[in-house]
């Protein structure tokens, strides 16, 4: 499912009274390419092997992961934390 929400100074609230099926969404962004260009890669959480969309993201096992570095700190465990969708496989994203 795709929803977003907006602020609007007070609290977070829903932009839309619709909220739309997975499967509908996709649709709708298949014929409307122009409008799946605004929507980034990795909008949708997605836990399957194989992917359920092209705009799916799933967590790698580094995610949240916390490591010590030299210093003996704390740091976020170095390596992709997510990945993302690219002509329908899972590839690693590196910000």
């Amino acid at each position: 499912m795709y929803d977003d929400d907006i602020y609007d100074g007070i609290e977070m609230r829903p932009q839309s009274p619709w909220i739309w099926c997975h499967d509908c969404v996709v649709k709708l962004l298949k014929t409307f390419p122009l409008l799946a260009n605004m929507i980034p890669r990795g909008g949708h959480h997605c836990q399957n092997d194989t992917p359920c969309c092209d705009w799916a993201w799933r967590p790698t096992d580094k995610f949240g992961k916390y490591e010590t570095d030299a210093n003996n700190k704390l740091v976020p465990a170095i390596g992709a934390h997510y990945q993302i969708v690219v002509n329908g496989v899972w590839v690693d994203k590196i910000d």
